[in-house]
């Protein structure tokens, strides 16, 4: 052994006779963090005499630590890189599947099909089979995985598409049947995947997870979002609508107008019905030229979820089917999720309210329907454009300080639209009042995923599942109103009842959230922090479960053994 002393201008090195070779040898090792650690200190003492041989020790040992730190910034930017790229492919495959068939306008999935009952009927089993898949959709992860549930609806909106090629009952039917079946896992997928990388995200960076939850989500909402005016601006370029003869004229009756317009025979879009003396070279070769276009979108968002959606089969299953079975109906049973079902159901009655009634009905009383469909594109366009940056305020300012004033907002636009007939509104009061319906709908569409997925981290296939069911369950109260003839006045009450219980339901879950969160830093002992079971921390592709597993379990010895609180 070795012992020092240490003088003011001196150091006495005392050894063994024996073990002087060894210890020389050792220290001259540059691979030897202890005897170089040691090396520092004696030239400390030295006050600033330094020997060339520790000059040289020093500086193998700043390469060794400074070799290992270009690793793992290499490695970060690998990482970064992989998540940007990963959720660009996830954000295009959204924006392909949506403009094939886009949801909030499935009036324009309609626009060949001349029979008014073939649309009902196409439309409950669109919205139908939705509601059913995504009710089942954690079973179907479980048994399909990801990957394949995201080709099935490309192939399901492919089908959709190629119906429409003989718009017939039993070519329509089963196409739409098929894409609501399969775009009910697809779509909770895509959303749950745009969640995880935001996490992996946060974790490479380190940023605050909810503000970059709600600004992630913000993004994707604008590509989805994006997808209806871009179907919008195929329609009206291909069919050549803007210019063709338009048969539709003002009405200049208040009695058919605003509150007490109603439909009759359930004329889905009366801005795309084409009258004319060629109809039949409109509806041939342009339609046909609009189904390639959809059809080619549906075909490479196939290709993308192959290459882009890359977790195989079986991979998190760690429950059993009887309890993934009802996953769902249990998660609708939370407090929390039944506190937000009005606020959910609410953002998909809203989403066909702006896009599909009022804008297309109303349109037809005080403004030519061309009129309609440009008001409809500016629409479309105006709510994906703020999605991101009222993703960014949400994260900035709070949730409840925004969702009040929308509340409020929405309320006042929804009892303008009650009592003022549409037939006095000027064009550019038409254009405000759509066009602030669709931010407030683009609002809701970032907010809901997000705070979902705050509120329930564990479970974000099936939240994202429930998020779904609830929208189509508003999809499906909109269009029966529609389908019954029931007035219009009617329509607008009970959405002004649902938009009153919404915000009350909104307030207390938030009031609920708060309180939480202020007795867990009041009193964090009460809240022992719990690892995450192996198949929620495979979310990170760098992260080996065997290692998770080992790490997991010696920190459970070390919390029974020392008694502490393990930090993860």
């Amino acid at each position: 052994m070795t012992s020092l002393v240490v003088n003011a201008h001196d150091i006495d090195v005392i050894s063994d006779a024996s073990d002087s070779d060894s210890d020389v040898e050792l220290f001259n090792r540059p691979s030897d963090q202890t005897l170089l650690l040691q090396d520092s200190r004696l030239d400390k003492a030295c006050d600033g005499r330094l020997r060339p041989e520790n000059m040289c020790s020093e500086i193998e040992q700043q390469l060794q630590l400074s070799q290992p730190r270009q690793l793992i910034s290499e490695a970060q930017l690998q990482q970064k890189r992989s998540v940007t790229r990963r959720f660009l492919i996830v954000c295009v495959t959204m924006l392909l599947l949506t403009t094939a068939l886009p949801l909030s306008t499935p009036s324009l999935a309609l626009v060949n099909i001349e029979d008014d009952s073939l649309k009902v009927i196409a439309l409950g089993c669109l919205y139908g089979c939705l509601l059913v898949s995504s009710l089942f959709t954690p079973l179907i992860l479980r048994c399909t995985g990801e990957k394949m549930a995201s080709l099935a609806g490309g192939v399901g909106v492919a089908l959709c598409v190629s119906s429409r090629f003989r718009p017939s009952p039993p070519f329509v039917i089963p196409g739409f049947a098929a894409a609501g079946l399969f775009l009910g896992p697809c779509l909770t997928v895509l959303c749950s995947r745009v969640i995880t990388i935001t996490n992996e995200h946060v974790f490479l960076v380190g940023s605050v997870s909810g503000k970059t939850l709600l600004f992630f989500s913000g993004i994707f909402q604008t590509w989805a979002l994006a997808a209806g005016w871009l179907a919008q601006l195929l329609t009206m370029v291909s069919l050549d609508f803007p210019w063709s003869n338009d048969p539709y004229t003002a009405n200049d009756t208040a009695s058919s107008c605003g509150a007490q317009y109603c439909w009759d025979n359930f004329v889905m879009s009366p801005s795309f019905s084409v009258v004319s003396d060629n109809t039949e070279s409109v509806m041939g070769h342009r339609m046909q030229a609009l189904l390639g276009c959809l059809m080619a979108c549906s075909v490479v968002a196939v290709l993308l979820a192959l290459f882009g959606i890359d977790r195989p089969k079986g991979e998190d299953d760690g429950q059993s089917c009887h309890v993934v079975f009802g996953e769902v109906f249990l998660l609708l049973k939370k407090p929390e999720v039944r506190l937000l079902s009005p606020v959910l159901i609410l953002s998909g009655a809203r989403q066909h309210l702006c896009y599909q009634y009022l804008i297309q009905a109303f349109s037809t009383c005080s403004l030519q329907s061309r009129s309609g469909s440009f008001a409809l594109l500016g629409a479309l366009i105006t709510s994906s454009f703020m999605a991101p940056s009222l993703g960014f305020f949400f994260g900035v300012a709070g949730r409840l300080r925004v969702a009040l004033p929308l509340f409020l907002l929405e309320a006042i636009l929804l009892l303008l639209t009650l009592t003022w007939p549409v037939v006095a509104w000027p064009a550019a009061a038409f254009f405000v009042i759509t066009c602030l319906l669709a931010v407030i709908d683009s609002a809701w569409q970032v907010l809901c995923p997000a705070l979902l997925a705050q509120l329930l981290p564990n479970h974000l296939n099936a939240s994202m599942a429930a998020l779904r069911a609830c929208q189509a369950v508003g999809y499906l109260a909109v269009y029966a109103v529609q389908a019954s003839s029931v007035c219009s006045q009617h329509l607008l009450i009970g959405m002004q009842l649902l938009l009153a219980l919404s915000m009350i339901c909104h307030v207390v879950m938030e009031i609920q959230v708060r309180l939480r969160e202020q007795d867990m830093k009041s009193n964090p002992d009460e809240h022992k922090i719990v690892l995450p079971p192996l198949n929620e921390a495979t979310w990170l592709p760098h992260i080996n479960p065997m290692r998770v597993r080992k790490e997991r379990t010696s920190a459970l010895t070390n919390f029974t053994a020392e008694g502490k609180k393990v930090r993860t």
